[in-house]
């Protein structure tokens, strides 16, 4: 199976960082809910930290949250590349890593408020949070996490009344 030789890649050594957050991204897009396979990718991400693009970075903590796959530890170890990589990350980006921490409600400040800052750094630059991420940042901070730093409030409050007519029903309610 396709699963089982990623893994017998994978426990060879045969795959970088880069290579590890590409299988678990592509399989967490499919939905594919091997355990075994997400463990042990899991670990070689451990191991290749500093490898790691600010878009792997993004993509793992979505990917494993996608097939309930991860674990505190995972977010813990991707804590200090996480803060490092924060002046590099994108929008969508940010709005992954927001999703990721909302949906496994991993309440880690330090990168939370790291993003809202990001999100700020942003809005100083006249960019509103994008009709696309918006509604799932709000939602993470917001409704999942309880957590509203004031950079953040203050990104949402430049963001809204730029983007709000572009959002579909839900979104507007999700991120009102």
């Amino acid at each position: 199976s396709i699963s089982g030789w990623a893994q017998r890649m994978a426990r060879r050594g045969d795959l970088d960082g880069r290579g590890v957050a590409m299988l678990a991204n592509g399989f967490s897009k499919l939905r594919v809910q091997d355990f075994d396979l997400m463990s042990t990718l899991a670990q070689m991400l451990l191991d290749r930290r500093p490898s790691l693009s600010p878009l792997d970075i993004a993509q793992i903590q979505n990917a494993f949250v996608r097939v309930a796959a991860s674990d505190q530890r995972l977010f813990d170890a991707l804590r200090q590349p996480t803060l490092a990589a924060m002046p590099a990350f994108s929008m969508n980006h940010l709005a992954m890593i927001s999703h990721a921490h909302g949906k496994m409600a991993v309440r880690d400040e330090a990168v939370l408020e790291a993003v809202a800052a990001r999100l700020r750094e942003r809005r100083d630059a006249g960019e509103p949070i994008s009709e696309r991420n918006i509604a799932a940042i709000v939602h993470a901070f917001v409704m999942k996490l309880e957590f509203q730093p004031i950079d953040f409030v203050l990104a949402v409050e430049f963001s809204l009344p730029r983007v709000i007519h572009l959002l579909d029903r839900n979104d507007v309610v999700l991120a009102v």
